[in-house]
């Protein structure tokens, strides 16, 4: 109860759940990814629900839409990927994982970018700092022009803040 969190400690662990926490954390080595990264994404996209669906057609655990997958099977040499297997949490946190990784590597490590490029698309991403580049990151991130986007990137940063302190 003396935690950096207080006597509501007990609280954000329920609200900040670590669940598939050994994947996560063999996925995120597997991809040299921060594990609270992924849960704070995971946790962003599907409540850490294994088979949700979006509107926009997106996926399971980390909320992947089909054409993403089909790419990353692609790349990942799995030629007989069916859409099917994106409510499997492994197959969807590894498609994830290795997604982020290289959104990261596209822009430099920054997070803030490659959660941008998650919601909206890294080539969204790469117009906006045609206009915005000389911005720090917080300025960056209050100039997306699309409020769902701007709100994801400060909701997973917020988790990732929560899930450092637990």
């Amino acid at each position: 109860k003396n935690g950096p969190l207080g006597e509501l400690q007990e609280l954000f662990y329920l609200a900040y759940p670590d669940a598939y926490r050994d994947a996560v954390a063999s996925i995120a080595k597997e991809y040299n990814l921060p594990s609270i990264l992924l849960l704070s994404l995971i946790r962003q996209e599907s409540a850490y629900d294994d088979i949700a669906y979006s509107y926009a057609g997106a996926h399971g655990l980390m909320q992947i839409i089909t054409p993403t997958a089909e790419r990353i099977a692609e790349e990942l040499g799995q030629r007989d990927f069916e859409v099917g297997e994106l409510n499997s949490p492994a197959t969807n946190m590894k498609f994830g994982a290795w997604y982020l990784n290289q959104l990261l590597k596209k822009f430099h490590g920054n997070i803030a970018l490659a959660l941008a490029s998650y919601n909206a698309g890294p080539q969204k991403v790469a117009d906006w700092l045609d206009w915005s580049s000389s911005l720090e990151v917080e300025a960056f991130i209050e100039e997306i022009p699309y409020r769902e986007t701007r709100l994801y990137v400060k909701k997973i940063l917020r988790n990732l803040v929560v899930y450092s302190k637990l």
